[in-house]
């Protein structure tokens, strides 16, 4: 994982709250950070496996903040 990764990685949750709570687009979220929206895929995926969001319904997803 190179300097850029790891400095993504600190924004898992922010980049969470922003599509699942604020549901801005992953391409808005993309725009906001300077990234790509697969690289916004990719964190919200991340996200989800590490558990750091339950999703309990469909249109319900609930953040994990630690």
């Amino acid at each position: 994982m190179n300097k850029s990764e790891k400095n993504l990685k600190q924004y898992t949750n922010r980049i969470a709250w922003m599509y699942w709570k604020q549901k801005l687009s992953q391409k808005d979220i993309a725009k906001k950070f300077n990234i790509n929206t697969v690289q916004v895929h990719r964190i919200l995926n991340d996200a989800e496996k590490l558990s750091l969001i339950h999703i309990s319904e469909p249109t319900r997803p609930r953040l994990i903040s630690y």
